[in-house]
């Protein structure tokens, strides 16, 4: 798989799970690797989410759509071709990467950020990075069975793919698609569905860097709509077959690549309700462990340690003296009183017929939408890579 062309920049070649960590210890260093490293090379997904959709979520203690979809886009035993052969090959498991987009006003677009914020940026996640050796370097005094700092920092590292400010030498971190979600209830879905057509396009979704679109790796991307359809939101069939018509219009505007998906039937609004699926809940349950409990959940409070933001010349006796000398540069510990609670069940308006709604969307996605465009980007590249070797005689 390695040794095709443009290859690594498609498709995923290992089984991986389908988000990474954001600060964890156990969670990325659980696995092997191979899997490490196909995580850094499985295709980004961005989200971008209307606000009477994030209500809908809410309402299930689900915070955006890729926390909806994560644990659906997983997927076994997928077909995929090689740009040169055309080969088939079966992936056994093949998954994405979400990465939650927020939305911006049309009268006031969010500024692109200059070089200079970039560099300050980096600069930041570099103190960040001292900042977990310093802290580890003390516990390990205490604790010499205490391991390496490595996981810490590899899990920091992998963790930046979540961030949405796009530079072109960062090419594994270019999204390949767009989802784009409205409710079938929006006052005005064309408009709306309109102005978000035209946020997702290449120009504007590079638009958070300072170079031009054509500065990137490839800024084509595939845009797909996703209707949700909220049934705890009342109508009936009345409002079902609204729905069916306002998708059948956005096929013939948008083109095939969308989808209509009915949810929340176990809603107590709901005309209509259905029983509530009891496996729901589990489903983000292991999600949750990784991407929201804090590391002193794990390690306890004797770990926790004080929150600083310092560099990688960090220095325990010279930083308490300055304690004594002033006042402190860095804010105080949080008291644990404000630490998050433990996250609560999620998904309690699913249905089991909901369930099943997400992972057919999220079947139909990977492989009637997404896996078709990137095996016609694989093979573009692969061609344009096999031009560029020509000698002067062709």
């Amino acid at each position: 798989m390695w040794d095709e062309p443009g290859v690594a920049l498609v498709f995923p070649t290992s089984s991986l799970f389908s988000l990474s960590s954001r600060g964890t210890t156990g969670s990325l260093s659980s696995r092997s690797m191979a899997d490490l490293v196909a995580q850094a090379l499985c295709p980004v997904v961005h989200c971008f989410a209307t606000q009477d959709v994030v209500t809908a979520l809410e309402r299930n203690h689900l915070g955006s759509l890729s926390h909806l979809l994560s644990p659906f886009v997983a997927l076994d035993n997928v077909q995929l071709r090689l740009p040169s052969t055309l080969h088939q090959r079966t992936a056994p498991r093949f998954h994405l990467h979400l990465v939650d987009r927020t939305l911006t006003p049309s009268s006031s677009p969010s500024p692109s950020p200059s070089p200079s914020s970039i560099t300050h940026r980096d600069e930041l996640f570099v103190d960040h990075l001292g900042h977990l050796v310093a802290h580890h370097a003390l516990v390990s005094d205490s604790d010499l069975n205490h391991p390496p700092p490595y996981s810490l920092v590899r899990d920091a590292v992998l963790s930046r793919r979540d961030d949405p400010v796009l530079v072109p030498f960062e090419s594994f971190s270019h999204p390949l698609a767009a989802l784009v979600a409205l409710s079938t209830s929006h006052p005005d879905p064309l408009n709306a569905l309109a102005h978000l057509w035209d946020l997702v396009s290449p120009a504007n979704l590079y638009s958070t860097d300072p170079h031009s679109a054509r500065d990137f790796a490839s800024p084509d991307i595939l845009r797909f709509v996703v209707l949700v359809h909220d049934q705890g939101a009342g109508g009936g069939p009345a409002a079902w077959a609204d729905a069916q018509r306002l998708h059948d219009t956005v096929q013939k505007t948008y083109g095939v690549h969308s989808a209509l998906l009915p949810l929340f039937s176990a809603a107590p609004n709901a005309v209509d309700r259905l029983p509530r699926a009891e496996e729901a809940p589990a489903l983000w349950a292991h999600l949750d462990d990784a991407r929201e409990r804090p590391e002193s959940y794990a390690e306890g409070e004797e770990q926790a340690g004080e929150v600083r933001v310092v560099g990688l010349g960090f220095d325990a006796d010279a930083d308490a003296d300055a304690d004594d000398s002033g006042p402190a540069a860095v804010p105080s510990a949080p008291s644990t009183s404000t630490r998050p609670t433990f996250p609560p069940q999620r998904g309690l308006e699913l249905s089991p017929s909901d369930l099943t709604s997400l992972r057919t969307f999220a079947r139909e996605f990977v492989l009637q939408s997404l896996v078709p465009f990137l095996e016609r980007r694989g093979v573009l590249l692969h061609e344009q890579w096999q031009a560029s070797r020509r000698g002067i005689g062709g």
